[in-house]
């Protein structure tokens, strides 16, 4: 017990001090281009965790790209067409993409496996091509322009926080990534994880015992479009602009999606942590290798191969052997010590 409060604290002042360094990092980095790979990177943190919660439950969605597109667009349109304030929009922009899958839920869900992908393939393409052909709402191919920034906010009379720049944008994405996480990881460590994982494992057995499969797997499925929702609807605000199609790398096209899927795959979709390294390394990562970024495909898809046949636990999985290995060398070292102060203390002159 001693020794479990102990690992506890130690994890909790870690945590403490990553959540401290991030906050330093804009008074040191002052490149606009490596604070705007940041940002891009908690939104794929959020991403790659809310579709980490929903595999908890053994379905597999390849329309991530689907829910975020209609929390970009609900959230910029609200705040264009109706004139709210940014600050109301995005969490009504997270509940439009909630309130969808709510209402699909439930037909979408009786499919299992590689059918229950195929369905969220098509929903996100249907999405797009929504916002695509509806020219008299969503502007059509040219897409939303001059996508409003939230107003300033007053930090308690000392400053006042203006989002006309990309540290302003840091903040707000590391505060409401943060606060995503968090609520992410106690629903994950709640009673309904325990359920959810139940059903992944065993779902006759958890239906047997009195559990609503169903009804588990549409709350799954909501909680964890909202935040899918709530990363398009922060991306919108932050980048200005946004289109259904476009560049290879749109947010909002299949390869989105697949890509936040190598995110979980590649950190370890057993862990929390898992996804969170898989989204931070594949999103700077690339940045730091930009000469081979036309092969970035080839390359991701190489690396998932690898991890699937030498690391079927993810990139987390690595933890274990490092930690024995370690344990190994100091166990050898003090060994070594001892016999080392044996010979020195007991041997004859």
């Amino acid at each position: 017990m001693v020794i479990k409060h102990k690992n506890q604290l130690t994890n909790l002042i870690i945590i403490v001090a990553l959540v401290c360094a991030l906050f330093l990092i804009p008074l040191f980095l002052k490149n606009p281009y490596w604070l705007h790979v940041l940002i891009l990177t908690m939104i794929n943190i959020m991403l790659a965790v809310s579709l980490h919660l929903l595999i908890t439950t053994g379905q597999v969605s390849i329309g991530t790209a689907g829910f975020m597109l209609l929390g970009a667009y609900s959230s910029a349109l609200l705040s264009m067409k109706l004139g709210l304030s940014v600050w109301l929009t995005i969490p009504l922009g997270a509940l439009t993409a909630a309130l969808v899958a709510l209402i699909i839920g439930y037909p979408f869900l009786r499919a299992k496996g590689i059918y229950f992908a195929i369905l969220t393939v098509m929903l996100a393409e249907l999405c797009r091509n929504i916002a695509w052909y509806w020219v008299s709402l969503t502007n059509g191919s040219a897409g939303l322009r001059n996508v409003p920034d939230p107003s300033p906010i007053n930090l308690f009379g000392l400053a006042t926080l203006n989002f006309g720049s990309k540290i302003s944008y840091y903040y707000l994405v590391l505060v409401i990534c943060i606060i995503s996480l968090i609520i992410l990881y106690r629903i994950r460590k709640s009673w309904f994880g325990l359920i959810w994982s139940a059903i992944n494992e065993a779902d006759v057995l958890a239906r047997a015992v009195g559990i609503n499969i169903m009804g588990q797997k549409i709350l799954v499925f909501v909680i964890s479009s909202f935040f899918m929702g709530l990363a398009g609807s922060v991306y919108a605000h932050y980048m200005g602009t946004i289109t259904p199609f476009g560049n290879p790398g749109s947010p909002f096209g299949f390869t989105a999606s697949v890509y936040t899927m190598i995110y979980v795959v590649l950190g370890g979709e057993a862990s929390f942590i898992g996804p969170i390294l898989g989204a931070t390394l594949l999103t700077i990562g690339p940045e730091l290798a930009r000469g081979i970024k036309e092969y970035l495909p080839i390359v991701f898809g190489s690396v998932l191969v690898l991890v699937v046949f030498f690391l079927p636990r993810g990139l987390i999985g690595l933890g274990t052997p490092i930690s024995r290995l370690y344990k190994k060398i100091v166990r050898s070292l003090t060994k070594n010590r001892q016999a080392l102060g044996h010979d020195s203390t007991g041997g004859t002159r």
